[in-house]
């Protein structure tokens, strides 16, 4: 069975990038444009791993984070946080459930190898 990841960005072209190198490489992929959307999804639909940009209006990545960990049942999600820039640490958020933290602009081929990575880590 695929696992299933739910990429997260206020950018339309950023996550159908994101996208399309996730779905290469073998996961099933759904979007939603911002953290609030988000959070209905993964409280409503079964995730693997959830993939967030920091900064978005109308629910942060990082107001995601802390509402899905704040759901016994969710709290073990893996969480990976993108950054042009944040205002918060990785250290900060790694309470919350968040593996790693890259910034932005990035490669996303690196980003399905450490999502490889994670799941590899969590099996």
């Amino acid at each position: 069975m695929k696992k299933r990841i739910l990429v997260v960005d206020d950018e339309p072209l950023l996550r159908e990038v994101l996208r399309d190198f996730l779905e290469v490489a073998g996961f099933e992929v759904s979007e939603a444009e911002n953290g609030q959307v988000a959070f209905e999804k993964v409280c409503s639909e079964a995730f693997d791993c959830v993939i967030s940009d920091v900064r978005m209006p109308h629910g942060s990545g990082v107001e995601l984070v802390k509402n899905i960990h704040s759901i016994t049942s969710l709290a073990k999600l893996p969480l990976v946080l993108m950054t042009g820039y944040s205002d918060v640490t990785f250290e900060e958020l790694q309470k919350y459930g968040v593996l790693m933290m890259l910034g932005k602009p990035f490669d996303p081929e690196v980003i399905v190898e450490e999502v490889r990575k994670i799941f590899q880590k969590v099996a």
